[in-house]
């Protein structure tokens, strides 16, 4: 979740000459975003100070409310409809861009869609002046609210833990391993090491496994050097600002891919 690596081009700089060849994720997102509104959950401020208060729907629609009012919009959380049994790891949907993908499918040809489900987390976001004021865990609680109104069998989420980025050599079947002292009691028990995952568990997430090459954007190697401000001179993997894995570049073919580990966690409805 938090902004996902099939967005990263529209996140990291402008798109360059050529076409970026994302995952069905990145090219569903926004579509799927606008067209379940009842899925969404914002979170809007007047002078800049949290009112607490949730507005659901159109998230453009809410966003140019706020603005005519006074208010601003602080934070987001999308969703979607999904299809999962609420147990086994059989039927979980296998990455974010297939969330999305049969979303779309689900909108646009629903005689041929599955039917929906469980409703999964997509993304939260919260405007960086906001940020540790509890927010994400108020966005998070809210779509439980929403997949429980809705008689979802779950609610699931593919996360993006926060600080991966600053290991991106290492697995994420490692990674999520990590253990240190809670930093609420370092005398109890310790916790996941990441804060988001964490962020999760606390509020009844379990860990469910990985969700490998969850999201994908492939572009040619010019692109790539526009978007992150580096140079790719030789084929081979590369770090890059905010990625959870390494970018392969293969100059044989101009081609720059990105395929990003999530992790799946699931939420109990209360």
């Amino acid at each position: 979740m938090a902004p996902a690596a099939a967005e990263m081009a529209q996140a990291v700089g402008p798109v360059g000459s050529h076409t970026i060849a994302k995952g069905a994720g990145g090219a569903a997102f926004f579509d799927v975003v606008f067209g379940f509104p009842q899925y969404q959950t914002l979170i809007t401020a007047r002078n800049s100070t949290a009112n607490g208060g949730n507005a659901i729907g159109d998230p453009k629609q809410q966003q140019q409310q706020a603005e005519g009012g006074g208010e601003e919009l602080v934070a987001v959380g999308y969703a979607a409809p999904c299809v999962w049994g609420g147990a086994s790891l059989e039927d979980l949907p296998p990455t974010w861009d297939h969330v999305l993908a049969t979303a779309r499918t689900m909108l646009h040809d629903p005689a041929n869609a599955p039917k929906p489900t469980a409703m999964s987390a997509l993304a939260v976001e919260v405007s960086p002046q906001h940020q540790g004021g509890g927010l994400s865990q108020a966005v998070l609680r809210h779509m439980k609210a929403v997949a429980k109104g809705l008689r979802a069998k779950g609610l699931i989420a593919p996360i993006r833990p926060i600080l991966k980025p600053q290991y991106p050599l290492v697995a994420m079947e490692d990674y999520i391993t990590w253990h240190v002292p809670d930093p609420r009691d370092p005398a109890g028990p310790p916790v996941v090491f990441d804060p988001w995952l964490r962020t999760h568990i606390r509020l009844g997430a379990r860990i469910l496994k990985v969700a490998k090459c969850s999201a994908l954007v492939a572009a040619p190697v010019a692109d790539w050097e526009a978007w992150t401000r580096m140079r790719f001179l030789s084929s081979g993997p590369y770090t890059v600002p905010g990625g959870l894995n390494v970018v392969q570049v293969d100059l044989s073919t101009d081609t720059a891919v990105y395929a990003e580990d999530n992790v799946w966690v699931a939420h109990v409805l209360d």
